[in-house]
């Protein structure tokens, strides 16, 4: 019986190089990447953006945005947020700054996963002061930082030793979790889901974030 050549395609492709990522093969990635590009098989923004994921140099990344914007190919936030991720491994704050310019540049805002790895990147390079300008600039901006943003932000503080400054986000922090926590107590409590909310507030009081509950909103304040 005669076997049956499959012709590469972009498909291929792309699960050809999702399961070098998923074996953290980088190098294999970037060989399949000349190999389709040798034969004239042009990558799409999915192809390029699981490379930069599995990317470890920096220099490797800026090189594939490089042959991205040759190709025509624009950067998704996937795509920006591999990178951020790869140039924060790599200490390479500059180039993290540099992303969040073109990021901005072309008119896409920056999610909560470039700005972590960003202010990350600026912790490792100890530049502090970048990090707390680029925590507050999400803020800004309109962009909720997560635990994630916090805790570069506040080890970037830690490593500049700026102990004071690093307290006053905690406890900031402290606070969002506070308000999330009654959040969701309040919306069970409003469906009436007793035992999630009973959850919840024995979460929050095993972490010391629950706030004593305010009265009922028809119970009278004593005179």
């Amino acid at each position: 019986m005669r076997s049956v050549q499959v012709e590469p395609n972009l498909v291929t492709l792309n699960a050809a190089v999702s399961s070098c990522v998923s074996e953290g093969q980088w190098r294999g990635c970037l060989e399949l990447l000349r190999e389709a590009r040798s034969s004239l098989q042009i990558p799409d923004v999915i192809t390029y953006s699981s490379v930069v994921s599995a990317c470890e140099g920096w220099e490797s990344v800026l090189a594939l945005f490089r042959e991205m914007n040759q190709l025509g190919l624009l950067p998704n936030m996937v795509t920006y947020g591999a990178a951020a991720r790869a140039l924060e491994n790599a200490c390479a704050w500059e180039w993290a700054l540099q992303l969040l310019a073109e990021l901005w540049g072309a008119l896409l805002a920056p999610n909560c996963v470039v700005y972590a790895s960003a202010i990350s990147a600026c912790g490792r390079g100890l530049r502090w002061e970048h990090s707390l300008f680029l925590f507050r600039e999400m803020i800004s901006r309109v962009v909720d930082p997560d635990t994630v943003s916090y805790n570069a932000c506040i080890s970037a503080l830690d490593q500049g030793l700026q102990w004071e400054k690093a307290l006053a986000l905690l406890s900031e922090m402290q606070l969002q979790a506070q308000e999330a926590f009654s959040m969701a107590v309040a919306v069970c409590r409003e469906a009436q889901d007793w035992r999630q909310a009973t959850q919840l507030q024995q979460q929050a009081m095993r972490r010391g974030l629950w706030k004593s509950d305010p009265p009922p909103r028809n119970q009278k304040l004593p005179q």
